[in-house]
């Protein structure tokens, strides 16, 4: 069984995959009827599936089943497109999508665990705001070599506009990413290949930064800022902290 490769994890006890991305029950919000809110909700969990448990994307795939998930009016689907290309610390694709190299790390079994939770609201304009706010623990190995197995946990926020109807410009049936905010725990600092690069056998080494427990944290990832034609990663960098788990 998958659950093998999270055990002395917090997230042993967590739901597995898409199960883990609970989408809350819908209420009216101003404007919004109760079935366009629970339309946000479904929009979210697929956006969130896309990003963090599609198989082709985890495996340094296209990105494809996300972007295509996106309005293409905005800039983010060419900027995800320039960044996979030629990534660097200003433009890296893992800031909005989990890929793991496939030269250098494996995915074990067919379990990532999930934990998280997603809200509605109005925004200062009357417009609906969904956030999702979730982790995921991804059990990795090498593809080659010896070295013990270990964890990559993502935490990850998404934030979508969904605009009243004929107020704005928009794509029928996409979604408008309004802002993004991740932190990587057990990934290589100060590299930007594109990829979530884990150390095996461990927490992956001391750092220069701060221990974090990358569980611990019950909060949403901070830094929201205004919506944006192109939006920009709202948290702020963490990747040189050491973790105190995985």
């Amino acid at each position: 069984m998958d659950d093998e490769y999270f055990a002395d994890s917090p997230a042993l006890n967590w739901a597995d995959n898409a199960d883990g991305i609970v989408e809350p029950a819908a209420v009216k919000l101003g404007s919004f009827s109760k079935p366009q809110v629970a339309a946000g909700y479904a929009a979210m969990k697929k956006l969130l599936t896309a990003g963090n448990l599609d198989a082709t994307i985890l495996d340094g795939g296209p990105l494809a089943d996300f972007t295509d998930l996106l309005d293409p009016i905005s800039k983010l689907p060419a900027d995800l497109g320039r960044w996979t290309a030629s990534p660097s610390y200003r433009g890296n694709p893992v800031d909005l999508v989990t890929r793991f190299d496939p030269a250098t790390t494996r995915l074990l079994g067919h379990t990532v665990k999930v934990s998280g939770a997603m809200t509605a609201a109005l925004d200062k304009n009357r417009d609906l705001s969904v956030t999702g706010d979730y982790r995921f623990v991804y059990a990795v190995g090498p593809v080659v070599g010896t070295a013990t197995p270990s964890r990559a946990v993502v935490h990850r926020m998404y934030q979508i506009s969904i605009g009243r109807p004929g107020e704005y410009v928009a794509t029928t049936g996409k979604l408008w990413l309004a802002k993004y905010s991740s932190e990587l725990a057990n990934s290589a600092c100060f590299e930007y290949n594109g990829f979530v690069n884990p150390a095996f056998g461990g927490a992956g080494g001391a750092k220069p930064g701060k221990t974090v427990d990358p569980y611990a944290s019950p909060g949403a990832l901070g830094g929201l800022g205004g919506n944006s034609p192109s939006p920009q990663p709202t948290g702020s960098p963490t990747e040189c902290d050491s973790v105190s788990r995985l």
